[in-house]
């Protein structure tokens, strides 16, 4: 018997909702000026309700960040360090991702400059990859760096390549960025050895 919740219509609905009116206030509004009000009003969502799915707006964001994650078909674990492949494959997901949405996506980074939103953001992967590194590794990996350490500059050259690339205005072929991003595995820049 599977013992996962599947969320009802109603959830799901709401959950949609508010996450496609935080996204909409992001395109021209810091995070940090958006209040829950707004997200409410926009999402046509009492607050009420607001509180019966999320804890405040950062469990909203970091709620988002996990969907985005998912429609990008994003896994970010061990695999993604450890293989020129993965990583290649991993950079090569995440440019098509962000191509596909790269003007409104540019103008979220263009309103947050002074947000928090992408500390928020690299806290997040900072965590997904921590957990992954302890749970193969437990607290030192291979490399002899210490797990927060590695996982705090993984999360930071994910961060800065997904930020460089929406902000260039050069036309990049998307494979072979991601090609020249998963060699430096290989070279040394993210070796586990």
């Amino acid at each position: 018997m599977n013992n996962t919740t599947v969320p009802s219509i109603s959830t799901e609905r709401t959950n949609v909702l508010l996450r496609q009116s935080l996204f909409t206030l992001l395109l021209t509004k810091p995070f940090d000026k958006i209040s829950l009000t707004d997200i409410c009003k926009l999402a046509m969502v009492p607050h009420s309700t607001f509180y019966r799915h999320f804890e405040d707006k950062y469990a909203l964001l970091y709620h988002c960040f996990d969907r985005l994650r998912a429609d990008a078909g994003l896994e970010i674990d061990i695999q993604i360090i450890q293989s020129r492949d993965r990583t290649q494959k991993f950079f090569y997901m995440l440019f098509s991702f962000l191509e596909k949405q790269k003007t409104s996506y540019r103008r979220i980074i263009a309103s947050n400059r002074q947000s928090d939103i992408l500390e928020c953001l690299r806290d997040y992967l900072e965590k997904l990859i921590t957990d992954s590194l302890i749970q193969t590794f437990h607290n030192q990996i291979p490399n002899g760096l210490p797990v927060d350490m590695f996982a705090k500059i993984v999360s930071s050259i994910i961060l800065a390549a997904g930020q460089s690339f929406l902000e260039s205005e050069t036309s990049y072929n998307i494979e072979i960025l991601a090609e020249k991003l998963a060699l430096c595995t290989d070279e040394g820049l993210l070796s586990m050895k």
